[in-house]
């Protein structure tokens, strides 16, 4: 908690007292404000998947015109597939996905269904498949035409 509030301080703060202090704002003062307030949403919904390597991934796939969406269920227990892997798979999608793409991941720590799914529509890659098959072969993944569906139990 005390490293996303620290982090929040950091980047939330500044762009506020901007705002506050009535300068005009211009077109990449939006677009930092639209990647800082991404970083906090993702902090506070998702604080188990977020870590440095994740966060930087998500920004700079942001800042390249993906829209991203981290989500972690209720539930603390880490299953044996490992969150880690899942952490992995994320980053090599926000690498390896094109500008305007969407990608949502949901990480359900806990749950006996599914422990992790990710959508994500755009053009996809032979590479992408492999990537994914890579870090995580037990996974189901449907790819058709320009949607991507993962699972992992």
């Amino acid at each position: 908690r005390e490293r996303r509030t620290a982090a929040l301080t950091r980047t939330i703060v500044p762009l506020l007292r901007t705002v506050a202090s009535g300068e005009p704002v211009d077109e990449e003062m939006r677009h930092r404000a639209a990647i800082s307030e991404a970083t906090a949403r993702d902090s506070l919904l998702a604080p188990q998947l977020v870590t440095p390597e994740v966060q930087r991934a998500a920004a700079v796939a942001r800042g390249r015109g993906l829209r991203v969406s981290l989500w972690e269920g209720e539930g603390s227990a880490i299953e044996d597939f490992g969150i880690d892997r899942f952490r992995q798979l994320l980053v090599a999608l926000l690498h390896g996905l094109p500008p305007g793409s969407e990608l949502t991941a949901h990480w359900r720590p806990g749950h006996s269904d599914l422990l992790a799914t990710v959508a994500a529509t755009g053009p996809m890659t032979s590479r992408l498949r492999q990537a994914i098959q890579r870090i995580v072969p037990e996974a189901t993944v449907d790819i058709d035409g320009g949607d991507l569906w993962v699972e992992i139990a």
